[in-house]
């Protein structure tokens, strides 16, 4: 299995079973994993970092919340 497919069916289990901690940093883990794309697709990381901060915010998770604002900037290439 691919870790992007790892970490989908990662993300499909937290949703479903409402494990809502693991859901922001399983979305995390999908904006890190298109980052490292020959070919990133900014704007889909950019909505995993969005979706894992603002979860993570709501669930008081500190340590998550740190280093995210950062990740999507980090994501853009550099010509661009």
């Amino acid at each position: 299995m691919m870790p992007a497919t790892c970490a989908d069916r990662a993300l499909m289990l937290a949703r479903r079973r409402g494990e809502r901690s693991h859901e922001a940093w399983t979305l995390r883990l999908l904006g890190d994993l298109i980052t490292h794309h020959a070919r990133p697709d900014v704007a889909t990381a950019a909505a995993h970092y969005d979706a894992a901060l603002s979860l993570a915010s709501e669930l008081e998770m500190r340590p998550l919340v740190g280093p995210l604002p950062l990740r999507p900037r980090e994501a853009l290439p550099a010509d661009g």
